[in-house]
């Protein structure tokens, strides 16, 4: 059985990732502006460059500027379904 602390504990651990997440994307940011500038990295084990990679992305929007809205849904029509899941933690009214 999945117990209430061990759902509650799942429940402070997302938010505690959630919390660091954005920190560490806000550092994140902040270095990559930073070598963007041209400032250099203090010699030693560790260093920092940026990766850039480019791609096109097949979105329905984009397909629908370029076919337009019949031929999207045409062409969407004939693709599987995805299935997605996640797991939702809610408080019950009454248990």
């Amino acid at each position: 059985m999945i117990t209430q602390q061990e759902l509650s504990k799942y429940e402070q651990d997302r938010a505690v990732a959630k919390d660091t997440a954005a920190v560490v994307d806000l550092k994140k940011a902040e270095l990559m502006g930073r070598i963007d500038k041209g400032e250099r990295v203090q010699k030693g084990p560790l260093n920092a460059l940026i990766e850039e990679s480019h791609s096109r992305n097949f979105s329905a929007k984009a397909l629908t500027f370029l076919l337009g809205a019949e031929q999207t849904a045409a062409l969407k029509a004939q693709l599987p379904e995805t299935t997605s899941r996640s797991l939702k933690v809610v408080l019950e009214a009454r248990w």
